[in-house]
């Protein structure tokens, strides 16, 4: 099964964010052993920003939990065309 992280979950995750620290830990460990999950880039993005400025975390830890993520996580890509394509999905339902 694939999965997709919005941002949040990550975020509610690392930084153990109630009320949906526990769900975004099961997520987690669905990832590492049960579950494909994706994240786009921008969201690791967030994540960097989000741990430097609301821990004292160290930029050296910030970059080392990225890679650690992309351990876990697959990272997709992000174009125009995959843009407009999806936004073109007539089978995603509203």
């Amino acid at each position: 099964m694939k999965v997709f992280l919005d941002t949040n979950v990550l975020i509610d995750y690392l930084l153990k964010r109630e009320p949906f620290y526990g769900e975004a830990k099961k997520v987690f460990e669905l990832c590492l052993y049960t579950i494909d999950g994706f994240v786009t880039p921008h969201s690791l993005i967030d994540v960097f920003y989000m741990l430097s400025e609301r821990t004292d975390a160290t930029a050296e830890y910030c970059r080392g939990t990225l890679v650690k993520l992309r351990s876990v996580l697959n990272v997709v890509s992000e174009d125009d065309a995959k843009v407009l394509a999806a936004a073109r999905n007539m089978d995603f339902p509203i």
